[in-house]
């Protein structure tokens, strides 16, 4: 992923033509254009007018509150631990943990 957006992101998805889409909602709309006898959005201008607020809330404000929850209240040893569990699966818990913990700190901080 990184060579071709630029940096390590999620979500991202590379199309049958080659290129990537790097957002769920540009994901949605390609999935859309391309299948078109199956939408996603409901059909409705005041449905599709909810569904566009509520993606809207959960792509911009809920990270920030699943962020605050993780770093803040008491999961940070977990998120730590399990960042280096992920990043370094051959060393030993301990070592990985230390790897990972500048990383945690950056994301407290």
């Amino acid at each position: 992923v990184k060579p071709a957006v630029g940096r390590v992101i999620m979500p991202a998805v590379r199309l049958g033509d080659g290129s990537w889409r790097q957002d769920s909602a540009l994901i949605c709309d390609e999935v859309e254009r391309n299948h078109p006898d199956r939408p996603t959005r409901p059909p409705g201008a005041t449905q599709r007018l909810a569904a566009s607020l509520l993606e809207l809330h959960a792509d911009e404000w809920l990270p920030m509150v699943a962020l605050h929850y993780r770093w803040n209240t008491g999961n940070a040893d977990w998120a730590v631990s399990e960042f280096g569990r992920c990043a370094f699966p051959m060393l030993p818990s301990l070592i990985a943990s230390r790897l990972a913990q500048p990383g945690g700190d950056r994301m407290r901080a």
